[in-house]
């Protein structure tokens, strides 16, 4: 019965990690791509001020 409680925190220490690095990354991606929608097809003079105000909300 005394280890039950352990076993759980194995799983948790195994768990909690693994899903935060999956979080992040999904994030990155999510983060890539909406930066690269906002500039697509805009001219290299504004593409500067297009990152900057899209990073702004973020």
């Amino acid at each position: 019965m005394l280890a039950l409680p352990r076993v759980h925190q194995l799983v948790s220490l195994v768990i909690v990690p693994a899903a935060t690095f999956i979080g992040g990354i999904a994030n990155l991606a999510a983060i890539v791509g909406f930066m690269v929608t906002a500039t697509a097809g805009l001219p290299d003079t504004v593409q500067g001020l297009a990152s900057g105000l899209t990073t702004v909300p973020q």
